[in-house]
């Protein structure tokens, strides 16, 4: 590993996503969120809309 990580930065990396369907899941997840109507979501709405997003079971 290099030098210039942190164990915070190692730890982060432990949630990253292992393949592309993953991300391209995570990307859908995010465009259906981030919609124009919706303008008005909070960071923490959008956070915790996305964690039961990612945790449901109906992909």
């Amino acid at each position: 590993l290099p030098e210039d990580l942190s164990f915070d930065d190692i730890a982060f990396m432990r949630y990253a996503p292992i393949t592309s369907v993953d991300v391209e899941r995570s990307f859908s997840a995010y465009k259906n969120l981030l919609t124009d109507n919706r303008q008005s979501f909070l960071f923490d709405n959008i956070k915790r809309a996305l964690i039961v997003q990612c945790n449901s079971k109906d992909e």
